[in-house]
């Protein structure tokens, strides 16, 4: 799961088009499970690992 949220996340970025994403599947449900959080809102992934990524994502769209 983290290294295709972190994919996921790099394409977004390496992209010119996209200017910002909100990833709206917070948690899985019955039928789908590419949440971030289990049905029973367990972390998948532990939070510091996902918040490690979205900053790294963060400093390399920031272009000053």
């Amino acid at each position: 799961m983290e290294k295709e949220y972190e994919r996921i996340l790099d394409a977004i970025c390496a992209s010119d088009s996209i200017a910002g994403f909100c990833y709206t599947q917070l948690a899985d449900v019955e039928q789908e499970t590419n949440g971030l959080l289990t049905c029973d809102r367990v972390p998948k992934i532990r939070t510091e690992i996902i918040r490690k990524i979205n900053d790294r994502v963060n400093k390399k769209r920031i272009r000053i």
